[in-house]
């Protein structure tokens, strides 16, 4: 739970304190324009990373209670893949990542939850790039016959070896605590884990501390 106090309290304080410096500066009228536009993004980031967090609780909530409603609708997965993918390279060619897709060499075609399959996708390749600080991230679709495999590989930071089966548990990261490196409650993994066997799949993880990782989304056709 420690992790989850954080992901609140840090950006409430972020929102309280820009906001206190805002009112302050307004009775003194001392403080530059472009200085006030930049407190104020920090405000709407506070608030939108609050929302996130909330938004993961609530999912986690409906999953646990099975209340999740799937509708699934006729999905190319390649496309679907780079979707929910590509949002994703700007934050990697920021941190001078190589970003790659390797697609299947025909279509792939099946029914999904959509909105639940971009999450999953979404969720692996997200934790790709905020664990990677030098190297590459590779997102390939491969057509199995009867399954579809999603492959998710990075040379970040790796796992150790006693944590990959941990990955999916509630609130768990690589390293815990109010002082690690990277934001989030351990919830993203969780929650992709869970949305993979509602739809008959799974996720696989295999990884070498300090090389990287590779997660593998397996689903079936049918």
């Amino acid at each position: 739970m420690a992790n989850t106090s954080h992901e609140f309290r840090t950006p409430l304080a972020s929102i309280m304190g820009y906001a206190e410096v805002l009112e302050d500066a307004l009775e003194e009228n001392d403080l530059p324009r472009e200085q006030q536009r930049a407190f104020l993004q920090t405000i709407q980031q506070s608030g939108e990373r609050l929302l996130n967090t909330v938004d993961l609780l609530l999912e986690v909530a409906q999953l646990r209670a099975g209340t999740l409603e799937f509708d699934p609708v006729p999905v190319e997965v390649n496309q679907a893949v780079e979707e929910a993918a590509e949002p994703f390279r700007a934050e990697a060619q920021e941190k001078g990542l190589a970003f790659h897709f390797a697609f299947s060499e025909t279509p792939v075609r099946m029914r999904l939850p959509l909105s639940y399959f971009h999450r999953i996708v979404e969720n692996l390749v997200d934790n790709a790039v905020k664990f990677t600080h030098e190297g590459a991230v590779h997102v390939a679709v491969r057509d199995d016959g009867d399954h579809v495999r999603v492959v998710v590989r990075d040379t970040g930071i790796g796992i150790p070896g006693d944590h990959p089966g941990r990955l999916f548990d509630e609130f768990k990261q690589t390293s815990e605590g109010i002082t690690r490196e990277h934001e989030g409650i351990g919830l993203g993994l969780t929650i992709a884990g869970r949305l993979a066997r509602l739809m008959g799949g799974a996720i696989t993880v295999e990884s070498t501390e300090g090389e990287g990782s590779c997660f593998t989304l397996r689903l079936p056709k049918e």
